[in-house]
């Protein structure tokens, strides 16, 4: 494929929905959550409405009443560490009715799915009431991807409380001394909205601005918040898993290859290769990208580079082969493998 330059190149060529028409140079489609995990979050607000009504329903339910004794009520950890953390916590399985907390499960990890991961790491639930926070920090990796939950109220009681994210120009150079740099110009913030998921790259600094002005639980900034783990290689359709993988070491071997002559990288790449009948590969949908180089090299211009390298990696007419499909060549319906590659 033709290699482009930063703003020519991976955003605005590959930027599209997996449901594009146009014809492209590249099979590479750069999804729009995987742009916005590569920049700084991906905001999901297509959450089940019923499921988020249910879950505000018990925390309602459970604070409604502050002189009700209920064993449910000394189930928290007040998680505080001198000059960094402050909250109040607990796992959200153990807070949930088990059909809840069954149901949460499985939206957060559809959610997950879209982003390449199969799964998550036990979720906690906190809420923060006034002079709590979590100031800057990065977090040691348990996944890919950290995740929060929103279900504080929509009409909040508190000011503060909003996740801040250092924005990748903020650890630029500012040119001269006389560039000054305020808060806005240094981190996204995002309010707590009702149902909505937030997931990023929590190798970034990133915290949550102290809350002020709220005493009481029941109108607290409320959020269920953990890991999305496990961006292991899997097949959709029906693929030969063993014949599949042995076909993706031949091919990995020599782009593993060719991605050591890049400047050094890490996080992760993770695409959904779609494969066609005779076994070629006819788009290959980037699910996230949250590659991180030196400060001296083009970021954007080496997610470019990896993703050209992909491309033609898989570029060979029926590089699966007819023989990757059970039962025979000619294959039904569609038939995808979710490849991670971590850097």
């Amino acid at each position: 494929p033709q290699r482009e330059s930063h703003h020519g190149g991976a955003r605005q060529r590959c930027r599209a929905s997996s449901s594009q028409t146009e014809p492209s140079s590249s099979r590479i489609v750069l999804t729009e959550h995987a742009e916005a995990l590569a920049e700084r979050g991906w905001i999901v607000d297509d959450i089940d409405r019923e499921l988020v009504r249910t879950c505000r329903d018990e925390w309602e339910s459970r604070f409604a009443d502050p002189l009700v004794v209920n064993p449910d009520r000394f189930i928290w950890d007040y998680w505080y560490v001198p000059g960094q953390y402050a909250l109040m916590r607990t796992t959200a399985e153990r807070f949930f009715s088990p059909d809840t907390y069954d149901r949460l499960e499985q939206a957060m990890l559809k959610a997950a799915n879209r982003v390449g991961c199969r799964a998550m790491s036990q979720p906690w639930i906190s809420y923060y009431v006034s002079g709590m926070e979590q100031r800057l920090h990065t977090d040691a990796p348990h996944g890919p991807f950290a995740f929060v939950f929103s279900l504080t109220e929509d009409e909040r009681r508190f000011t503060g409380g909003e996740t801040m994210i250092l924005k990748d120009s903020a650890s630029a150079s500012s040119g001269t001394p006389q560039d000054a740099k305020e808060m806005h110009d240094l981190f996204d913030t995002i309010p707590p909205r009702l149902g909505q998921l937030l997931c990023f790259d929590g190798r970034i600094p990133h915290g949550v601005v102290q809350v002020r002005g709220v005493q009481d639980p029941l109108h607290a900034r409320v959020v269920v918040h953990g890991w999305y783990t496990e961006p292991t290689p899997h097949f959709e359709g029906d693929i030969d898993e063993l014949v599949a993988t042995e076909i993706l070491n031949v091919v990995l071997e020599g782009l593993f290859g060719e991605l050591q002559n890049l400047p050094p990288a890490t996080g992760a790449v993770i695409a959904k290769l779609h494969i066609d009948a005779d076994g070629s590969v006819t788009q290959i949908e980037v699910l996230s990208c949250t590659l991180r180089v030196d400060a001296s090299v083009d970021r954007w211009g080496m997610i470019d580079e990896v993703l050209g390298l992909i491309d033609e990696a898989f570029g060979a007419r029926g590089v699966f082969g007819e023989a990757v499909f059970e039962g025979g060549g000619g294959g039904r319906g569609d038939r995808a493998i979710v490849l991670p590659l971590i850097f």
